[in-house]
């Protein structure tokens, strides 16, 4: 009989159990979507929490208050720290550790205000300087970029006063160094209360605990921001024909997705603006598609040497120019009554022309933005301003024009903003100044609803599939699932009817593309979300970040505590308690997630080659035993990639080398032939050296097969192992590998284990039985089904790589 290779319903592209590296879809990556609301949470301080990490160290402290900074940089050098301020060119000192960056502080707010721009230009200037050094430093926290905001202690949540809204630009500056700046520690601490001995407390206490990456502090409490899954609210909010919403950048991309989705839900005028004139007159409006390819392609031929870019930037215009044309001539289709108003938002004038002409709007959509995909570094200090402008300036220009006219501030119901997963989260790379808008106008909209007393709210988005979004889409699903249009556009229609007044997260589904200090201060704080179990399994294996460099390598330490969990109280090598073989190999594994190569390839975990266990360092010599665990990629000539995994104990003393290599698609596990029973069964005889207690590892049990040897292995399940409220991933059968290194133990007194490959499929841990090949050179997991799933290749003792004979 001849087994089957796949699991039932499983098909050529189902993750060889590790799913991180395939946690894409080229195409199709549209999932449903979570509504998410953000609110302050307590957080304590670990007991033995002290305020010493930046002594001695060298900062850079940045601020518009001249008096704050000294003041702050005094009460710093008292504490022991080294304080330096920028030089005359705005660059950081040569050989400072970090930058601290007091941006607006000291400062009230008042529409129209724009005294932050040149903050920010400063603190552009700063990273600049200090981008390319830090961008090659693989220690992370050896550089970090810390903001305070004045957002009331609790990050502009919970009933506080905001005093300085737009120190929220900064939290979202802070938060989008993440990918680009990937070892450079990251954290916004809000506080309640700026005098100099306060902040300078807190950045005591907050610098070098890199745990959670946005920090409040108010009248002694510490919190964080945590999402809930929520339903849709009820409506509040009744819109009919004789209303008006205004939605800036709305003639194309999802804000007219938006201008549909109102209109034809409630019949009211939707008014849309930009920056472009509206589109007449020109032949090419209302060609097709491959006549419009044509007549691009013919401006291209026609262009001089040297007007390429001209060229370029023309026709792309135009491009915006049709979709315009052709959105509002959709609309006109169906009977909706959109209209198309040229305006630039953070112009005075031209907002005060618009509300001449269209009259006051009821609802306010705040949707315009500018996103200038290039490294953080590439973008000039004037460059990052005018991106975040549009976001906050762009508002507070609408708004100040409708509260100097009553007529206009009576109708004026509800402001909506469109903001980003990059506000909250940070962005992709190319997304620094993006993010640096979008969280400023999420906490703007705090204060016009506390300060103003107007109802507001921000509606936070990833990447909308197939309309034209502000980044590309085949970038993005590396990121964020996409959101399908319907389905995000009910969201959102529901969204603005309810008239929430808070900060709203519609999210879909995670990507690969995830830096692995990412996962413990930002998305585990995301309960409710699909992918939370994916994160809490990851953050368990990684451990403590300690190096790491995109697509190249990385270094993390893991603390295991010998009376945390069930499996430590199984296993003794020598009479002595040890670490399982199998744990540390599982732990081995998850190093891989963090190496993919660039830039995110969809990666199946195929096989595990040249694994080499020195079983006497897996025993605890004390209650705690620290793994570092070092990985590092490197591509294959077969076009594979493979990681290069060691486990060393804290002393340098080395625990296990493994190879981890991925392909394409997953591995697929040769089929073996059933085989008739010809002995008896009866139980593994383990070795002294290494073996189980049998409290998690059960002692199997063997029989002689007409093609070699079979071991039925007792269920281990993530449970077994381990004593925490949710279950781990694993990529191996435990019980495979602590079944096969107990029989290889049995007659051999050497440390040192060696295997020579294993294969794993999708459905690895579910083998029951093991299968061995007539010659003893490997043994196939199989399910309980007979489906191949695992094979293990020449196990043996002392680098012998044979598979242990059981007679």
């Amino acid at each position: 009989m001849t087994v089957q290779t796949l699991l039932p319903g499983s098909t050529p592209d189902t993750p060889a159990v590790r799913r991180h590296q395939v946690a894409w879809q080229p195409e199709g990556f549209t999932r449903p979507l979570d509504r998410l609301v953000y609110s302050p949470h307590p957080v304590s301080l670990p007991a033995d929490a002290d305020a010493t990490w930046l002594v001695g160290r060298a900062v850079c402290l940045l601020g518009a208050d001249t008096a704050l900074v000294d003041q702050v940089g005094g009460e710093l050098t008292k504490a022991g720290v080294v304080v330096r301020r920028p030089e005359t060119d705005g660059s950081a000192p040569d050989g400072v550790d970090g930058i601290i960056d007091l941006n607006v502080l000291g400062s009230g707010y008042a529409l129209t205000e724009q005294s932050w721009q040149e903050p920010m230009r400063q603190s552009a200037r700063a990273l600049h300087s200090v981008y390319d050094r830090w961008v090659g430093e693989a220690r992370f926290g050896h550089h970090f970029y810390v903001t305070v905001t004045h957002l009331g202690g609790r990050m502009g949540y919970g009933g506080t006063r905001i005093p300085q809204p737009l120190s929220g630009a900064w939290a979202g500056l802070c938060k989008g160094l993440q990918y680009e700046l990937p070892a450079t520690a990251q954290k916004v601490v809000d506080v309640d209360d700026i005098t100099p001995d306060r902040i300078a407390r807190v950045l005591l206490l907050e610098c070098g605990r890199w745990d959670l990456s946005e920090i409040g502090h108010l009248a002694g409490e510490r919190t964080t921001l945590m999402s809930a899954k929520i339903p849709n609210p009820e409506p509040t909010l009744d819109l009919g024909p004789s209303d008006t919403v205004v939605i800036t950048g709305g003639g194309r991309g999802i804000g007219f997705v938006a201008a549909e989705g109102l209109a034809a839900a409630t019949g009211c005028r939707v008014v849309v603006t930009g920056r472009e004139q509206p589109p007449a007159g020109h032949v090419w409006l209302d060609h097709d598609d491959e006549e419009f390819a044509a007549w691009r392609w013919r401006e291209l031929q026609a262009t001089e040497p040297g007007q390429l870019r001209e060229t370029r930037l023309r026709i792309e215009r135009t491009i915006n120019a049709r979709t315009i044309h052709q959105n509002l001539k959709s609309g006109r289709a169906k009977g909706l009554r959109i209209d198309y108003v040229p305006c630039d938002c953070t112009d005075p004038a031209q907002v005060r022309e618009l509300f001449d002409r269209v009259g006051g709007p009821t609802v306010l959509m705040h949707n315009a933005g500018i996103d200038n995909a290039v490294r953080f570094n590439q973008q000039s200090p004037d460059t990052v301003v005018r991106i975040v402008s549009v976001k906050i300036d762009g508002l507070a220009t609408m708004l100040a024009e409708i509260r100097r006219r009553p007529d206009l501030a009576a109708k004026l119901k509800l402001v909506s903003g469109v903001g980003s997963l990059s506000g909250r989260l940070g962005g992709m790379i190319g997304q620094v100044s993006y993010a640096a808008a979008n969280d400023g106008l999420t906490r703007l909209n705090c204060w016009v609803r506390d300060e103003l007393g107007i109802p507001a709210q921000t509606v936070l988005w990833h990447t909308w599939e197939g309309v034209g979004s502000i980044v590309r889409p085949h970038s993005a699903v590396r990121y964020t699932s996409t959101i399908e249009p319907s389905d995000g556009m009910a969201h959102w229609v529901r969204e603005v009817l309810s008239g929430t007044q808070t900060e709203v997260l519609f999210m879909g589904r995670f990507g690969s593309a995830i830096v692995p200090h990412q996962v413990r201060n930002r998305l585990l704080l995301m309960y409710g979300n699909a992918d939370y179990t994916r994160w809490t399994s990851a953050d368990f294996h990684l451990g403590e970040l300690t190096r790491y460099q995109l697509h190249r390598e990385i270094e993390c330490v893991n603390v295991l505590r010998r009376a945390d969990h069930p499996c430590f109280a199984d296993v003794t090598v020598g009479g002595r308690p040890a670490v399982p073989a199998s744990v540390v190999l599982e732990h081995a594994i998850s190093v891989g997630d963090w190496v993919g190569p660039y830039p995110w390839p969809r990666q199946h975990l195929q096989e595990i080659t040249d694994i080499d266990i020195r079983i006497d360092a897996l025993v605890f010599t004390e209650d705690e035993l620290h793994l570092v665990k070092r990985g590092h990629g490197t591509p294959l000539p077969d076009g594979r990639w493979q990681v290069t995994v060691e486990v060393d104990r804290r002393d340098g003393t080395r625990v296990a080398s493994v190879n981890l290599v991925y392909g394409e698609s997953p591995a697929v596990v040769p089929a073996v032939d059933a085989a008739d029973v010809t002995g008896e069964d009866q139980p593994l005889s383990a070795g002294q050296r290494y073996r189980s207690n049998g409290l998690v590892f059960r002692v199997p049990r063997w029989r002689k097969t007409t093609g070699g040897q079979e071991i039925a292995l007792p269920a281990v399940t993530p449970t077994d192992l381990w004593m925490l409220p949710f279950e781990p991933e694993i990529t191996l059968p435990s019980g495979v590998v602590e079944a096969l290194l107990a029989v290889a133990s049995a007659n051999n007194d050497d440390m040192r284990v060696t295997i020579s490959r294993i294969v794993v499929a999708p459905g690895s841990t579910k083998a029951v039985r093991l299968l061995s090949t007539q010659d003893g050179g490997a043994w196939t997991g199989v399910t309980e089904s007979g489906m191949s799933v695992v094979r293990i290749e020449h196990c043996g003792f002392g680098g012998l790589r044979r598979t242990p004979d059981l007679n």
